[in-house]
């Protein structure tokens, strides 16, 4: 397979509470009404999935107050996504990994929850979806599994986010 290397282009810039709760809604739209998973499965799969997202784009800029205000997201890729997407990548700004390139927001969403609840990950996807563990331990199951590597502080740095994330737009949701 040849991967087409797109420009590294920005699609968003923006302060993180809009950046979390555009995110959020195009999340849990694609869980609720794509995927059919009910009003609270979408809310707790939504800020899971968004507890990541938020450490892969600027979680120590948010705690620190570094680059305030922004998170940077590139092609649409709000998860930081490694690999290709239909053949696109672009080059990280390292140059030692190579990203997926999305068309859309909604592409990026779509293909970021099939990377997360198939294949190696599927089990604890399906744990967390029906109930059975927490994000917590939905995060500590995904390192496990390969996503990144596992340790306590990286969880325990992920429960930090979790309980920066607004509640009240989980609830939103649900209620």
């Amino acid at each position: 397979m040849t991967v087409e290397l797109v420009a590294r282009v920005p699609t968003a810039c923006e302060e993180w509470v809009w950046w979390y709760r555009a995110r959020f809604a195009l999340l849990w739209d694609v869980l609720s009404n794509e995927l059919r998973y009910s009003p609270e499965q979408s809310a707790v799969l939504a800020g899971a999935v968004m507890a990541l997202w938020v450490r892969e784009v600027g979680w120590r800029r948010i705690t620190t107050g570094e680059g305030r205000g922004c998170l940077h997201e590139w092609n649409f890729n709000a998860g930081n996504i490694h690999g290709s997407f239909q053949n696109r990548s672009f080059a990280s700004p390292e140059g030692n990994a190579r990203s997926r390139a999305y068309p859309s927001r909604w592409a990026a969403t779509v293909d970021s929850v099939a990377v997360m609840s198939t294949g190696i990950y599927r089990a604890a996807w399906d744990a967390l979806a029906g109930g059975v563990i927490g994000s917590a331990e939905w995060y500590g199951q995904v390192l496990q599994a390969g996503y990144a590597p596992f340790s306590e502080a990286s969880v325990a740095e992920y429960q930090g986010v979790l309980d920066l994330i607004p509640r009240r737009n989980r609830e939103r949701y649900t209620g």
